[in-house]
């Protein structure tokens, strides 16, 4: 799993990288291994906007949190994350529909016995 980092306004620090990376081992399970994670850290006046996406099955799934220090929005991003992951993992094999229908096979032409009417 690869993981990316942008700083806005911020220099992420070595240390906030790697407890970025121990904490998103867990995601492997839902993503797999070909996964790309994007933290984007912001900084305005004293607040820290952190924001994890990635790109599952062609869809984005995508938390955000804010707070003082970028260190407590890791636990709260990544719990938001994990959710949404977990759902589109589960969600993936069912239909949006419901159950599957399925009806017994057709045959193209049906044979009849001739009636006395058509003799």
């Amino acid at each position: 799993m690869k993981i990316e980092y942008v700083g806005k306004g911020y220099n992420v620090s070595d240390s906030l990288k790697s407890v970025t990376e121990k904490k998103s081992k867990k995601f492997k399970k839902y993503l797999g291994d070909d996964a790309v994670l994007k933290y984007t850290i912001t900084l305005t006046g004293d607040t820290y906007t952190t924001e994890l996406i990635a790109e599952y099955n062609g869809q984005f799934i995508k938390a955000e949190a804010q707070s003082d220090t970028p260190f407590k929005n890791l636990d709260e991003v990544n719990s938001r994350f994990e959710g949404q992951a977990r759902k589109f993992k589960t969600a993936d094999g069912k239909s949006k529909r419901g159950w599957k229908r399925t009806y017994p096979e057709v045959p193209s032409k049906i044979e009849t016995e001739p009636t006395e009417e058509d003799k």
